[in-house]
């Protein structure tokens, strides 16, 4: 009987701490973006692009990918577009929405190639399925 409250103790304790745990870190996320969702400076935009990934509502997630690249296009800031558009096309992706993540992985290789980054350029043509030759 003992043995049997200290395993049903144990399992309890861990689902709570797990769930605090859980919680913390979206409260955290959840900061991160209130802090940054102005996107007044590319600093911001910066802060705010991982933050997104760990988002639980994909519905504000492309809420605030959206608010990013416009953010990014008025601040002419080519990277942060980028990251934003790649972002954009892995939720969709996610969400199954196939035609549109096609459509947002090929604009973040354009903005890939005009930034010369081929680890965005990678990660895009491994998402779609493709790849480029090597010239």
């Amino acid at each position: 009987m003992l043995k049997y409250s200290y395993i049903k103790f144990i399992l309890v304790f861990f689902v709570l701490v797990s769930s605090s745990s859980i919680h913390c870190a979206q409260s955290k996320t959840d900061s991160i973006i209130k802090a940054n969702k102005a996107c007044e400076n590319i600093a911001q935009i910066d802060a705010l692009y991982p933050a997104l990934y760990r988002l639980d509502s994909i519905s504000e997630r492309l809420d605030y990918i959206s608010f990013g690249i416009e953010k990014s296009k008025q601040l002419d800031y080519p990277k942060g577009l980028m990251q934003m558009q790649y972002l954009n096309a892995v939720t969709y992706n996610l969400i199954e929405s196939y035609d549109d993540a096609i459509f947002y992985f090929q604009n973040a290789i354009k903005s890939a190639e005009v930034l010369q980054d081929s680890a965005y350029l990678r990660y895009c043509y491994w998402s779609i399925g493709g790849y480029k030759p090597r010239s």
